[in-house]
């Protein structure tokens, strides 16, 4: 029978990251909403391992563990606000600490901070393009001749 994603996240942890300095339950898992095709998000802070995100496969549960160092989340909240989706900001946020540390509660104000300024606002030239993107789109669906042609034209637009 599978283990419970809370247990199995902390004997993962033990029996892969036994040393790092915290770590996050994440995701699903982290609300009680996981489903049984669900996979365990794990945020990993170890200083001593580089940055890096790797998948496992431990005690029938698939993980995708997410390791950071304590300056190279600053770099993954920089890129979030690129692109609009604060990620790794809201699992520090919303997660469940499986490990605590000293840093653990001033990365989290940081994630928090990070969260509530919001993304890098758009440029007007990016802005321009997206409407004529969208407006192109539009017209090649409109002027879709088959339905094949007009299920093509709306999944490029993802």
């Amino acid at each position: 029978m599978k283990k419970t994603a809370l247990l199995t996240a902390k004997s993962f942890l033990t029996q892969h990251f036994p040393d790092c300095d915290f770590a996050i339950l994440a995701g699903s898992a982290s609300r009680g909403e996981e489903t049984p095709t669900s996979d365990l998000d794990i945020v990993i802070f170890d200083d001593k391992l580089d940055h890096y995100r790797e998948s496992f496969l431990y005690d029938e549960w698939r993980i995708e563990a997410f390791i950071h160092q304590s300056n190279s989340y600053i770099k993954e909240f920089e890129r979030e606000k690129e692109i609009g989706r604060p990620i790794l900001g809201n699992m520090l946020i919303e997660g469940l600490l499986l490990k605590d540390h000293a840093s653990y509660k001033l990365i989290v104000e940081s994630a928090v901070k990070h969260v509530q300024s919001g993304p890098t606002p758009l440029t007007m030239n990016y802005i321009n393009a997206s409407r004529y993107f969208i407006g192109d789109l539009l017209d090649d669906f409109i002027d879709s001749k088959h339905n094949d042609e007009a299920i093509i034209t709306l999944n490029s637009s993802l």
